[in-house]
């Protein structure tokens, strides 16, 4: 028995709960309902493709976006829509999550990138923003040693952090008679 176009073609709504980050660090919340075309020869890699430039061309700054966070809530959708093989898929695969980074993009984005160069444009790579942020590995070690010294300076309590004793060692290296008595 062979299906009908109209069998093949089916509507159905999705919505999807949208967190956008942008380079200064600004998002945007917001619910994304799309029509989507439930076609059995549409491939998830086209379902998702379509999914995801319908949502970014949803905002205004497109130009500086970094992530693109994608959550389907049941209450917000139909039996359906939660259901479907090829939305669940998708995201259980990505877990909704889209990084525009030119460093960290996948296929999929590099691809959407290309096809809409206003994408992204002007969004730097990890590595650029980590270097202009000063989060290199060795920023990042001075920073949480500076944390964990300024909250025992603060609360003068001993807290269990792990390799804790390393990270005080390194800034205030025990004595020669201390170093005896431990």
């Amino acid at each position: 028995m062979t299906k009908t176009k109209e069998q093949e073609q089916k509507m159905m709504i999705l919505t999807t709960n949208v967190i956008m980050t942008f380079e200064d660090n600004t998002q945007t919340f917001f619910d994304h309902r799309t029509n989507i075309v439930n076609d059995e020869r549409l491939s998830e890699y086209g379902l998702e493709k379509m999914l995801i430039k319908q949502i970014v061309h949803h905002s205004d700054n497109i130009k500086k976006i970094v992530k693109l966070s994608l959550c389907v809530y049941s209450e917000n959708n139909s039996n359906e829509v939660m259901n479907n093989n090829k939305i669940s898929s998708i995201f259980k695969r990505t877990n909704g999550k889209y990084l525009f980074e030119p460093d960290l993009r996948c296929k999929l984005v590099s691809e959407l990138c290309k096809e809409y160069p206003s994408i992204a444009k002007e969004t730097i790579s990890n590595k650029e923003w980590r270097s202009l942020n000063k989060l290199d590995p060795f920023s990042m070690m001075i920073k949480k040693c500076k944390n964990i010294l300024f909250y025992f300076s603060k609360t003068k309590e001993v807290v269990q952090i792990p390799q804790i004793e390393d990270h005080i060692v390194s800034f205030f290296p025990k004595k020669e008679n201390e170093s005896q008595i431990a």
